[in-house]
């Protein structure tokens, strides 16, 4: 009884795929009941007729549900073809290709319809995304992984999935961890799942998010600041080298002085007083020179000693600018290791 309703429940449920789902009547079947236990396969049964009730009334929205539950208890491949068919009218081309390639597994292999109903997968793969879910290191061996409420069977594998959000839960005894994953159109979406922990999702192709924490520093160039310059030191050496230039016209006038006492001697003799003009003359120019050689020396010593201080203040400041500056580069490449913006 329960293969007549699945025989004709296929064949109603499935207008688009009539030559394909008269040919898979006698060979697929409705729920297989053999391999089940006998309330399993009861209640199997009264959810594939239920769902084939819905699903020819057009309401795909709650024939799925049916047929997926069916199949949960008894794994029969007409129960997997009719839940294709079911998910592909729901908008659900992911969905309804993981039963398609399911039922592909469960047919053997030279069966006279294999080809029609791999030419339909072709036909969804391009419309859905895939999904690999796998046990992380720390996952205990009796984890159990849900997609959407649905047991996961094949840990570890590419499995289709309809594009968008999926929640994930794996649990382990009392322990549980929920999760979402997104589902890219055409792409593999791979993730590590654990009851304790789960890791970041890594769609094929795409570029792992940046992260809010601590970001690796770039590398950030540190160059010595150019000399700054220092007016106070550049004048130092600028008063420094007119006290050199006072000292020598000190000296020079020093000399002059010398020189004329050397005439006044000449011209005086042993006199006492001198009386020589000449003596008198000389003697006025080496009071006039040693006047301009002692303010001459004395300017010049101090302007040595001003410009000498003053280029030795002005050396530290120089430092000081430098140091500075290595402060500024080295504050930048602070901030540049933990994620500031300036």
């Amino acid at each position: 009884m329960t293969s007549r309703l699945g025989r004709q429940g296929v064949a109603r449920s499935v207008p688009r795929w009539a030559s394909l789902g008269l040919a898979l009547v006698a060979l697929l079947g409705a729920p297989r009941g053999a391999q089940a236990q006998a309330p399993d396969a009861e209640r199997a049964a009264k959810l594939f007729k239920e769902g084939l009730s819905a699903l020819t009334r057009g309401r795909v929205a709650e024939a799925c549900p049916k047929f997926r539950a069916s199949y949960e208890l008894d794994p029969g491949p007409g129960t997997l073809f009719n839940l294709a068919e079911c998910e592909e009218r729901d908008g659900h081309p992911g969905a309804a290709l993981e039963a398609i390639e399911e039922l592909l597994r469960t047919i053997p292999a030279k069966h006279p319809k294999r080809g029609a109903l791999e030419k339909r997968r072709n036909a969804l793969e391009p419309q859905a995304g895939r999904l690999v879910l796998k046990l992380a290191p720390d996952a205990p061996s009796d984890t159990r992984v849900t997609r959407d409420g649905v047991l996961v069977a094949r840990v570890g594998t590419a499995i289709a999935a309809d594009v968008g959000k999926h929640a994930i839960v794996a649990t382990s005894g009392d322990a549980t961890r929920s999760f979402e994953v997104n589902v890219e159109k055409g792409a593999v979406a791979e993730v590590e799942v654990s009851p304790r922990e789960a890791t970041a999702i890594k769609p094929e192709g795409e570029k792992p998010a940046p992260s809010d924490g601590p970001r690796a520093a770039p590398t950030v160039p540190v160059a010595a600041a150019p000399p700054a310059s220092s007016g106070v030191r550049t004048a130092g050496f600028v008063v420094g080298g007119v006290g050199v230039v006072g000292v020598g016209v000190g000296l020079v006038f020093g000399a002059l002085v010398i020189s004329k006492d050397a005439a006044v001697k000449d011209e005086c003799k042993d006199e006492t007083p001198c009386s020589s003009l000449a003596a008198k003359d000389a003697a006025a120019q080496g009071r006039t020179f040693s006047t301009v050689s002692t303010i001459a020396v004395g300017v010049g010593i101090a302007a040595v000693v001003a410009g000498t201080v003053m280029v030795i203040v002005g050396a530290p400041k120089q430092a000081a600018s430098a140091g500075s500056a290595r402060s500024r580069w080295a504050s930048v490449a602070r901030a540049a290791r933990v994620g500031v913006t300036f």
